[in-house]
């Protein structure tokens, strides 16, 4: 059955793709890190190199929709996340970490073990205030995927 799940979706994006880019991108970030194909390594970390020890962070920020109307003769353009950010303030103290996202809007980082204030850099989208900030606890040692889907109300 564990096929079957993996099949449908790797069919719905060899469809989709020529028609709807936008929507092909959110769908294939979803796949990859369900898979466990994500662009970042999975290897063992160090939990050294801070008092606390650290741990990592990892995942997706999906924006969309981003066009009023998409179909095969107006596709709407792949979203490129590039120059977005996020910010893990620490908590109690320290000073906030800023973690690049790919254009692709995956992002992946080890930070020191504690609990962290996650905003994004610029949040002018629509929908963005309705996501974040959003609290975490990271324990060292450990790897926590997060993922973000802002809906931007566009229909």
């Amino acid at each position: 059955m564990k096929w079957l799940q993996v099949l449908v979706p790797v069919i719905l994006l060899l469809v989709l793709t020529p028609a709807y880019p936008t929507l092909y991108s959110q769908a294939s970030q979803a796949l990859a890190i369900w898979t466990g194909t994500s662009p970042f390594p999975t290897l063992p970390f160090t939990t050294t190199g801070h008092p606390n020890g650290l741990a990592r962070i990892m995942g997706s920020v999906v924006i969309g929709p981003t066009c009023p109307v998409e179909n095969a003769e107006r596709p709407c353009p792949a979203p490129d996340y590039s120059g977005l950010v996020l910010v893990l303030t620490p908590v109690n103290q320290g000073t906030p970490i800023q973690v690049g996202i790919t254009c692709d809007g995956f992002f992946t980082a080890s930070v020191p073990a504690g609990s962290y204030s996650i905003t994004l850099v610029p949040c002018g989208e629509l929908g963005c205030s309705r996501v974040f900030p959003v609290t975490i606890a990271l324990e060292a040692g450990t790897e926590t995927t997060e993922n973000f889907s802002i809906d931007t109300g566009i229909r």
